[in-house]
Order: C-alpha cells, then sequence, then structure tokens
C-alpha cells in the first residue's frame, strides 16, 4: 500500500471506531472527542479489550496520530503493521466475535448418554482426537463430563479398572460428576457469550483454580438446554494466539 492509501484506510477505520466508542461510552453531551470516550470506557471498565492497558495505551498513541493527520499535517504515516493492529483492536471491539463463531457445532459434537458404551465411546472420541464430551441421562439432563482423565480418577480412587464392551457410562457416573474432576473445570455460556470475556476470566484465574478445559454452548447458559456448541483447549489457545 501507498503512504496516502495507508493513511486514508486508517482514518476511515478510526472514524468507524470513533463512532462505536461515542455510542458505548454512556455520556449524552452534545460533542465527545473519541478520546474522552476512551478515558470514560478505560476507566469504568466498560469494554473488556479497552479495558487491558496495552490497548488503551496504543489506541491513545492512534488518537494522536489521527490529530495530526487531520489537521493534514503529514509528517507522519501509520506502517502496515500499525494499521493491521488497529484494524484488528478496532474490530474487536466493533465485532466481537462470540463463543459459537468458533464453537465445534452441529453434528460435528460428540455427546455420550449414560447408555453408552465406555469403551465404544473411547474409540470414537480418539477417532475425532476428542479429550472431552459432555454425557447426560435418558432425559437428556446433563450429568457431566467423560475425558482422558476419567479412567485415571478411576484407578486412582479405585486401584482398579475394570473395563468391557458392556461396561456403560452408567457404570462409571460418580467418576463423571464435575465435583470429580480435580485437575479441570468446565464452563457453561449462553449462545451471546463473546470470547474476549471468557479470555479476561482465563486471565484472572488464580493458580490455584483448575484449568479451564472445555465451554459448553446452550441458549441461556443453562446445562439443561440443548447443546449448541463446544469450545475445546485447542480452540482456547488459538483465541489466546489470537488476542494477545
Amino acid at each position: 500500500m501507498t503512504e496516502e492509501e495507508l493513511i486514508e484506510e486508517f482514518l476511515t477505520e478510526f472514524k468507524q471506531l470513533e463512532i462505536e466508542l461515542v455510542k458505548n461510552c454512556g455520556l449524552k453531551d452534545n460533542y465527545i472527542s473519541f478520546s474522552r470516550a476512551l478515558n470514560v470506557i478505560h476507566s469504568r471498565g466498560l469494554d473488556p479489550v479497552i479495558a487491558s492497558t496495552d490497548v488503551y495505551e496504543f489506541l491513545k498513541t492512534a488518537s494522536d496520530l489521527r490529530n495530526i493527520l487531520s489537521h493534514r499535517n503529514n509528517v507522519a504515516a501509520p506502517t502496515e503493521e500499525f494499521l493491521n493492529k488497529f484494524k484488528r483492536i478496532s474490530s474487536n471491539i466493533i465485532h466481537p466475535t462470540l463463543c459459537i463463531d468458533v464453537a465445534t457445532k452441529g453434528n460435528k459434537i460428540l455427546v455420550g448418554h449414560t447408555t453408552d458404551s465406555v469403551l465404544t465411546l473411547m474409540r470414537l472420541m480418539s477417532s475425532r482426537f476428542l479429550s472431552h464430551i459432555p454425557v447426560y441421562d435418558e432425559k437428556s439432563n446433563f450429568v457431566g463430563v467423560f475425558s482422558r482423565s476419567t479412567l485415571f480418577e478411576i484407578f486412582l480412587k479405585e486401584k482398579k479398572i475394570d473395563l468391557n464392551e458392556n461396561t456403560k457410562l452408567i457404570d462409571i457416573i460418580k467418576f463423571i460428576d464435575l465435583s470429580q474432576h480435580n485437575n479441570e473445570q468446565y464452563m457453561f455460556v449462553d449462545k451471546f457469550t463473546k470470547i474476549i470475556d471468557v479470555y479476561e476470566k482465563l486471565l484472572k484465574r488464580t493458580k490455584e483454580e483448575r484449568k479451564l478445559s472445555c465451554i459448553f454452548i446452550t441458549a441461556h447458559g443453562k446445562p439443561n438446554e440443548k447443546l449448541l456448541g463446544v469450545v475445546t483447549q485447542v480452540d482456547l489457545l488459538k483465541i489466546a494466539a489470537e488476542l494477545d
């Protein structure tokens, strides 16, 4: 891109973000500047993206650049790297990615039922490279999660594992209960939950808390509702890389 093209695209993107921030800052004045809206949103924690000090400082720099360019004092221009970073941040604010957008959905979701064979389910999980699946009873009530660590937990507590083709999930139901997952935790969220909100919770997790292994998405975030999607550990790592 030429310098002129970089400037033009930056100013266009900046204007769109300015409109969004002014709309979301909660102020009712006739005129609200970008800087004022940005400061209010950051100080009040109104947006999880802008709550980041790094993002806040970057947007302040972008505002300074816009002020220079708007006075046609062309002594500076955004680099392509700067523009791409600004566009990525702006997109995360204006069009935040939802958990459902990155989730495994439809017939790609694998769920277990208490009447399923444990070994058959393990083969299916292996063929699909899955480490965790939600388990439901005959009335479609959520009862827990079967994971790769479930058998390890059984062995630790029972000192043996007795599995055959006739062993059903109901036979190991007490180890599927969420309380039995000592090193893992799971989250149910509604279909409108933003990825950035989940990421913020991950950042605030203490060393003592169990790691988040899976996110289950239902209409209103209730376990006994129809499962709409699943966000896996791999998905979470990809998301973290994109947001950093």
